[in-house]
């Protein structure tokens, strides 16, 4: 992220919103990065290694066109520091086990008493909570 943050910059543009729009043919392309378990990772590449790497990119990732995605199945405070939460913009909560798994993945009660396969609680930033419902396609 930082080596595409000094190419913006050399640019004269601020993110990479702005250079996508000055240079569209030039611009790097976005980069989607989607970690699924994420306590299993941090277990595996030990806690204080994985929250450093996730914090760093977490702060430039939005200016520099790298967009994060994290998956955890069962969302613990322990397990996903505040300060690494809180620069999550997007949350999306399917039905979790209790309130407290709530409040940590979408800053609110609810998600516990969803109703139904695939619904679930949406929250952009500080916007209020939106309910919506997924659905699976097969194709048979």
């Amino acid at each position: 992220a930082r080596e595409r943050m000094t190419e913006i910059v050399k640019a004269d543009c601020d993110n990479w919103f702005e250079y996508q729009k000055k240079a569209p043919h030039t611009a790097p392309r976005p980069l989607f990065i989607y970690i699924d378990e994420y306590p299993q990772l941090r277990a595996m590449a030990g806690k204080d290694a994985t929250e450093q790497a996730l914090g760093e990119l977490l702060r430039v990732h939005r200016s520099a066109g790298v967009f994060v995605t994290l998956g955890i199945q069962k969302p613990k405070a322990s397990e996903l520091p505040t300060e690494l939460r809180d620069m999550l913009d997007v949350r999306l909560a399917l039905r979790v086990p209790d309130s407290t798994a709530s409040q940590v993945a979408i800053d609110a009660t609810g998600a516990e008493g969803l109703a139904g396969e695939g619904a679930f609680l949406f929250r952009v930033g500080g916007s209020k909570l939106v309910q919506g419902r997924g659905v699976f396609m097969a194709k048979y």
